[in-house]
């Protein structure tokens, strides 16, 4: 039991230092996108919705270990 919880411990720690990474990316890419002169399909944009979803993804399955 114990090195479950160790393992699930370490496992968390793992997700959390991704999405700190994932939203420092969000953060540039958002600082670097002026909204009134990126397109919707630029680089940026796409980058940027990426982002998102992948720091979503972590948030949810750090809920769902945390739960």
């Amino acid at each position: 039991v114990k090195e479950k919880e160790i393992k699930e411990s370490e496992e968390r720690k793992q997700q959390r230092a991704g999405w700190n990474v994932l939203e420092k990316q969000y953060e540039e890419v958002r600082c670097a996108a002026d909204a009134k002169n990126v397109s919707g399909d630029s680089f940026w944009r796409k980058e940027e919705r990426r982002l998102v979803l992948e720091i979503q993804r972590i948030k949810d399955k750090l809920r769902g270990i945390e739960e």
